[in-house]
């Protein structure tokens, strides 16, 4: 992941509400996914390994906080060790191959939660943090310059 990605999700996490953490969650996981998979193209096994694990702490993360009372809790945790197994699998075998329907596990996953997003009116999950405001403006000589307040 690059150091832009991590200021987005940062920034974005700052802001959201609770489902809305679970969708930004989601894709953090497939972009550590897609990085292994950059990697592994790349024959950087490190950095393969390094993505799959982040990836995978990030689904751990996801799975412990189900509540499992409610049956679709169940069904999302038999997704995420489906997915959990295959980067583990993935990563010990230096193999890529069910990457892609991990990513398309996540990918629908994250599509859903969207929609829940919308109807989601429990505010911010970090209290007392600033609204942002984001813009671009032109400096000296047509640099292109952003600026977040």
């Amino acid at each position: 992941m690059t150091p832009e990605q991590i200021k987005d999700f940062s920034l974005r996490i700052s802001q959201c509400n609770r489902t809305e953490l679970i969708v930004i969650m989601d894709e953090i996981i497939i972009a550590y996914i897609k990085g292994a998979q950059d990697g592994l193209m790349q024959g950087e096994k490190e950095t393969f390994r390094f993505q799959l694990e982040k990836a995978r702490q990030f689904l751990d993360e996801l799975s412990s906080s189900l509540d499992m009372r409610f049956e679709i809790s169940h069904e999302l945790s038999s997704l995420y060790s489906y997915v959990r197994k295959s980067l583990i699998l993935a990563s010990a075998k230096e193999n890529g191959e069910n990457l892609a329907q991990c990513i398309s596990i996540m990918e629908r996953l994250r599509e859903a939660f969207e929609q829940v997003a919308k109807n989601d009116q429990s505010g911010k999950m970090i209290q007392g943090s600033q609204k942002v405001y984001a813009g671009l403006t032109y400096g000296p000589g047509s640099n292109l310059n952003e600026i977040v307040f």
